[in-house]
């Protein structure tokens, strides 16, 4: 049995090769169908990969509260001037207090304030993000530290002048010394960089979508050392006038006890704040409930991608079908002296499935080959990560054989139901 099936081979080889152009052509839309199916499936692989990395840094158990500036609070004032009267928005202290106190399910509540300051070091300045935060906050956002430490309890208690920035941030600098050794100007006062937080490997879309990718130029500095020296009130002067504006909090971080509990203690988090708030302030994002929605969303977006990179199979499956009835069709004869010599039906089907699955076979593996290259191409040359699985090479191969199977089946039935003493007729 298994020397019949080779030679069977043999001959869908030697029958495939006499006809090269024809072959390769039929080729083509199985290349590029499974190029396409490979190809999709990485970047599809890729973006889930990055969202659960991106969604991931945020915490899961994590609800995070930011100030936003309400529209109005931007109107110039024409009655004052030059100068603008002082104004606050945005969270407050008393918010911080109510949340830890009275909203049940809630673990840990930090404080982070952002800090409008330029970052020196000699001659080089550049707008960085500076923030100050509580020494749990790199655990909160699952942050890792690549040089030094990060800033510690007894950092806060004293007020250190100590940061944390990334490689990014030295990289502006133009150090590329010992970062520990380094002291940067942060407005009028001298800070020691006390370690180098890990950058994220690869930045994509998806983590851009989520804000994530501010934190490549973020600079982390002791919450009490930021309080104590630079306040609450921030000036900010525009061509001949000053904008006096007071936010005693950019952000809550609030830390849930339980995963379950995350979505309802984030409904009365919004409950609380709406009821000091009369402006909408604020903003309140969840990242758990940003997986579920996007996990969706990116399910529906690669079943969409296969199904059209599918089509492109569908059309080989179809070109298959034209070339193997012609080719039925030019060994009618062939197929009546076999039947005369003695062949049965079933071998003469078996011989046309055969080369039908030797031209998608060959197809699929050129496939996977192609959509490997495209695959890396596109990740080496776009922000979009692709990610190459066994799974998705298999099913790639499967698909293609299968539909050698499908669209081989009528030219090989049609092959082996001709009556011998008409094939033996036909010129």
């Amino acid at each position: 049995m298994t020397d019949r099936i080779a030679e069977m081979l043999r001959l869908s080889l030697r029958s495939l090769s006499l006809n090269a152009t024809r072959s390769l052509l039929t080729l083509l839309g199985v290349i590029f169908g499974v190029a396409a199916v490979i190809a999709m499936m990485a970047a599809g692989a890729g973006a889930r990969e990055e969202l659960m990395r991106t969604i991931g840094s945020m915490g899961i158990r994590n609800i995070i509260v930011q100030t936003v500036k309400p529209p109005e609070e931007g109107r110039p004032d024409s009655t004052s001037g030059s100068r603008r009267h002082v104004f606050g928005y945005g969270l407050t202290f008393g918010d911080l207090k109510q949340i830890d106190e009275t909203v049940p399910g809630v673990d840990v509540v930090l404080p982070v304030q952002r800090i409008k300051k330029r970052l020196w070091h000699r001659s080089t300045r550049f707008e960085a993000r500076i923030l100050g935060v509580m020494p749990a906050y790199f655990s909160f956002f699952n942050m890792e530290c690549a040089r030094g430490r990060f800033i510690t309890d007894l950092d806060t208690e004293d007020a250190r002048r100590v940061c944390v920035v990334g490689s990014r941030i030295l990289e502006e600098l133009g150090y590329f010394d010992d970062p520990l050794d380094l002291d940067v100007r942060i407005g009028a006062d001298w800070f020691r960089v006390c370690g180098v937080y890990a950058q994220p490997p690869f930045l994509s879309p998806t983590a851009k979508a989520l804000g994530r990718g501010d934190i490549q130029m973020d600079v982390f500095v002791p919450y009490s050392t930021a309080k104590r020296r630079y306040g609450v009130l921030n000036i900010v002067r525009e061509e001949g006038s000053q904008e006096y504006t007071r936010v005693e909090l950019d952000q809550i971080i609030v830390r849930v006890s339980d995963e379950s509990k995350v979505l309802n203690v984030a409904e009365l988090v919004g409950a609380v704040l709406k009821e000091s708030h009369e402006k909408t302030d604020y903003e309140i994002i969840v990242p758990l409930e940003l997986l579920r929605q996007r996990q969706k969303t990116q399910r529906v977006f690669s079943a969409v991608m296969v199904a059209i990179a599918s089509i492109s199979l569908l059309v080989g499956g179809i070109g298959i079908v034209n070339i193997m009835l012609a080719t039925v069709t030019e060994r009618t004869s062939e197929i009546g002296v076999r039947r005369a010599c003695g062949a049965r039906k079933r071998e003469i089907l078996v011989q046309f499935l055969i080369e039908t699955l030797t031209l998608t076979v060959l197809g699929g593996v050129l496939g996977c080959a192609l959509g490997v290259s495209g695959a890396s191409l596109m990740s080496r040359f776009s922000e979009w990560r692709t990610i190459i699985t066994p799974g998705s090479l298999f099913l790639a191969m499967g698909i293609s054989c299968l539909v050698g199977v499908i669209f081989g089946m009528y030219p090989a039935h049609k092959a082996a139901e001709m009556d011998p003493i008409e094939a033996l007729r036909y010129e």
